[in-house]
């Protein structure tokens, strides 16, 4: 699947600022990216960015589109995922939630650092 941002192609560094600093008004918005990091339910579906000893760094919520089923967290390990998705946004209360909206979702073995 065809995307236009690689976050994989990004070092620790600019992937955590590039998340963090997404805005609903940044010329992120619309852009398909491919993206890797842990991802976990907690009522809200997340994804996160881990440092090498398992604290998160950064976060964005993900929606799947009709169709894409995340893969289940198992316990306290870790649930490392490969997203393709577009940077997007929903409303809930009135109040608009910046995410990544997933069209394609893979688990993958990989290695945080």
């Amino acid at each position: 699947m065809a995307y236009e941002i690689d976050a994989l192609q990004m070092s620790a560094s600019e992937l955590e600022s590039t998340v963090k600093s997404y805005s609903l008004s940044s010329d992120l918005k619309g852009k398909t990216v491919r993206i890797m990091g842990h991802y976990t339910e907690q009522g809200y579906k997340f994804l996160l960015g881990l440092s090498e000893t398992g604290k998160s760094t950064w976060n964005i919520e993900v929606i799947g589109e009709e169709g894409v089923r995340f893969p289940v967290q198992t316990g306290n390990l870790a649930n490392p995922v490969e997203i393709i998705g577009e940077f997007s946004s929903y409303i809930e209360d009135g109040k608009e939630y910046p995410c990544i909206k997933v069209k394609q979702v893979q688990k993958v073995a990989c290695v945080f650092k």
